[in-house]
């Protein structure tokens, strides 16, 4: 693929992106929300699902856009949940957004699959004993890959190498073929923003609690 032609690459990336693209909007944003590079969000999702919410892996319980496993999206939920723990709100909105995030689903809605995904990816960043955001990234995709509990070498494995490596290119075509995604980060058109705004974009009546 490196050796591809401009106008090849372009049409490689361009069908999902161009046939989306309110959806890649929101997976910026989401990666936002969670302080994760866009390009490397769009690239898994590129990877592990061509954008599609509704791709299954017949093989495993992956579903989604990101092809979240039954136990990842378990994961992905009690982060979010850790991450509400935080906000300051009373117990009772506690609840009413934690009802929400188990209502979640990985498969069939995107903004719901992509919000669970950038957690999960969030999730992996936070295995990472090593200080350099590049560093920070490559075991976030390694855990990703191989789970995050893991025994293997994250640093060496040849799938978590592999796998880095196909993020790495996806991300740089895309940024190639949209350098506009990069000025979605900035502008404030692009919602939600926060945990609060990406749950009541899906669940808006657990933000009409909060607001009482």
């Amino acid at each position: 693929l490196c050796k591809t032609r401009p106008d090849d690459v372009r049409a490689l990336y361009q069908v999902p992106i161009q046939s989306q693209f309110d959806h890649v909007q929101y997976a910026v944003s989401c990666s936002a929300v969670f302080a994760l590079d866009p390009y490397t969000v769009l690239g898994v999702i590129f990877e592990e699902s061509r954008f599609d919410p509704h791709a299954r892996n017949s093989n495993s319980t992956a579903a989604g856009l990101m092809q979240l496993t039954s136990a990842a999206v378990k994961e992905s939920k009690n982060y979010l949940k850790h991450l509400v723990d935080q906000m300051s709100v009373s117990d009772d909105q506690k609840v009413a957004l934690k009802a929400s995030i188990d209502h979640l689903s990985a498969n069939g809605d995107f903004i719901q699959s992509c919000l669970l995904g950038c957690a999960y990816l969030k999730f992996c960043q936070s295995k990472s004993d090593r200080s350099s955001p590049s560093d920070q990234t490559a075991d976030m995709l390694a855990y990703y890959r191989l789970g995050p509990y893991t025994s293997k070498n994250i640093k060496t494995d040849p799938v978590a190498m592999e796998y880095r490596r196909k993020n790495s290119l996806d991300a740089s075509n895309l940024k190639r073929v949209y350098p506009a995604i990069q000025t979605m980060v900035t502008d404030p058109i692009v919602k939600p923003r926060t945990l609060l705004a990406s749950l009541a974009s899906i669940y808006p009546s657990s933000v009409r609690i909060i607001d009482s």
